[in-house]
């Protein structure tokens, strides 16, 4: 006989593979995951803050040594094949999306990472990212520079509704 996984009451198989004994505990189940899953992503993101942070600090004097003075984000980049043949910028804010997650756990209504105060750039995968500015006041445009800025990101994290497939990127 089986019980179920929340309540230990025993399973009236309506099906070989039940494994809760009504959908109230099936929606717990589901519940308790997602919970899960999200205290794993913090500590993940928080874990990433703490041992990263020497490289995190590099990264931000080397952005903002190399930002115009007008700039008040930025944005990193990694170039996609055929058939796009393009830079993928991140971070972006998908379809109604009217806001994304930072890597300090709070949100942003930007599509760009902040340089004051510094935002740390959240990437999909480690590896050599280009660097793209954007106007500190609205709308945010895009600033020339006169040579292009690539920087090693040495961590990872994970980057909701991205166009690929993370492990596939060659950055």
């Amino acid at each position: 006989m089986m019980f179920c996984r929340i309540c230990k009451k025993p399973v009236l198989k309506k099906r070989i593979d039940a494994r809760y004994c009504s959908t109230t505990c099936k929606s717990e189940a589901l519940s308790l995951r997602r919970r899960q899953d999200s205290l794993a992503r913090l500590q993940q993101e928080e874990h990433i803050l703490h041992v990263w942070a020497p490289q995190i600090l590099k990264l931000e004097r080397e952005i903002w040594q190399h930002a115009p003075k007008e700039a008040g984000g930025y944005r990193v980049g990694f170039w996609l094949s055929e058939p796009f043949a393009m830079y993928h910028w991140l971070p972006f804010l998908t379809g109604e999306a009217k806001r994304r997650r930072m890597l300090s756990g709070r949100y942003s209504y930007h599509d760009y990472f902040q340089l004051y105060p510094f935002e740390p750039p959240t990437v999909p995968a480690p590896g050599r990212y280009r660097v793209q500015y954007v106007a500190a006041h609205f709308p945010h445009t895009e600033l020339i520079t006169k040579e292009e800025l690539h920087l090693e990101i040495p961590f990872s994290v994970h980057v909701p509704n991205l166009v690929v497939n993370p492990r596939n990127l060659r950055v």
